[in-house]
C-alpha cells in the first residue's frame, strides 16, 4: 500500500475522469491521495473531492506563484477550512525563486513579489500553528529562505519539503530540522543520477512519495499525463535503491506520512 502525498487532482486535465483516476489509483496500490490547493478555489474544490471519494484528502493554501493575486491577508478566507475533518495540511505554501530570476521582470518588481511571497508563506505558518496541521511547502531555489522563515515556528510546525530535488547537504538540513522530503518521479529521469545518490543517503523514515501529477509523469510515461497510479514506478525504483522490499518501503512510507499528517487515516 502507497500513498500520493501530493496531487493536484482539483485541476482542469482531471475533470473529465477523476473516478476513473482514483480507480486506477487504488489497482495499483495506491490507496491514499492527498489533493493539494493552489488558491482559495482550488482548495475548497479539493474539500469537495475528498468528501466524494473517501480516498481523497486535502490541503488548502495559496501557491507563492500566484502570491500577487492573494489577499493581503488569506488567513480569514482559510481558516474556516482548517477544521474540516478532510483537510490534512496546509499548503501548497512556500517561496519560489526560480521563476522570478527568469522572468526578466527587473530588480525592483522581483523584491516585491519576494517580499508578498514571504509575507504569504508566514501567514500559512500561523494557520498551521493554530490548527496543529503541518505544511506543504514549495522551496525551488528557496531552501535557505524557506529554512529561515520557518525558524521562529520549529517547535510547532514541520513540513513536507515537496518534489525534494536537492544536495545530500541540503536533504540533511531539511532532516535536522524535523521535516520531511517528498520525492516524485524525477527519481527515475535518465538525468537524474545525482538525486537517485541524494536518495540513497536519505533516512527512509523521513521520506515520503508523490506524483505531483498531473505533471512529472516517471520513466517510462514522460510526457504523458501523470497520475497517482503511477506513483508505482517511483516507488519501485525507490525501493531498489535502498534494497528494500516493496512491501517493507510501502509500510515505512505511510507511516511517515500518517505521522506528518494524523489526520490522513
Amino acid at each position: 500500500m502507497f500513498f500520493d502525498t501530493h496531487t493536484h487532482l482539483n485541476f482542469p486535465e482531471f475533470a473529465g475522469d477523476l473516478s476513473e483516476v482514483v480507480a486506477r489509483a487504488k489497482d495499483a496500490g495506491v490507496f491514499r491521495m492527498i489533493v493539494v490547493g493552489t488558491d482559495f478555489e482550488t482548495s475548497v474544490r479539493a474539500i469537495e473531492m475528498a468528501e466524494k471519494h473517501s480516498e481523497l484528502f486535502a490541503a488548502v493554501g495559496w501557491h507563492p506563484s500566484g502570491a500577487l493575486d492573494a489577499p493581503d491577508d488569506i488567513r480569514p478566507i482559510f481558516r474556516k477550512l482548517l477544521d474540516h475533518p478532510k483537510v490534512v495540511a496546509v499548503g501548497e505554501t512556500g517561496l519560489e525563486n526560480q521563476r522570478l530570476r527568469n522572468s526578466g521582470c527587473g530588480a525592483e518588481r522581483e523584491a516585491h513579489e519576494k517580499q508578498v511571497q514571504r509575507r504569504l508563506f508566514v501567514q500559512h505558518l500561523h494557520l498551521a500553528e493554530e490548527s496543529g496541521l503541518n505544511v506543504v511547502v514549495h522551496h525551488r531555489q528557496a531552501l535557505d529562505d524557506v529554512l529561515e522563515l520557518m525558524e521562529p515556528f520549529r517547535n510547532s510546525v514541520r513540513a513536507q519539503f515537496h518534489c525534494f530535488v536537492g544536495s545530500e547537504a541540503e536533504l540533511r538540513r531539511v532532516f535536522e530540522t524535523g521535516n520531511v522530503a517528498s520525492f516524485t518521479g524525477i527519481l527515475t529521469y535518465k538525468n537524474a543520477g545525482d538525486l537517485r545518490d541524494v536518495f540513497r543517503t536519505a533516512q527512509l523514515e523521513q521520506v515520503m512519495f508523490e506524483t505531483d501529477c498531473p505533471y512529472l509523469a516517471p520513466v517510462p510515461l514522460r510526457g504523458k499525463r501523470c497520475e497517482p497510479a503511477h506513483l508505482i514506478e517511483t516507488v519501485r525504483l525507490a525501493a531498489e535503491l535502498k534494497q528494500i522490499a516493496m512491501e517493507d518501503f510501502g509500510r515505512i512510507t505511510c507511516a511517515t506520512a500518517q505521522r506528518l499528517f494524523p489526520k490522513l487515516h
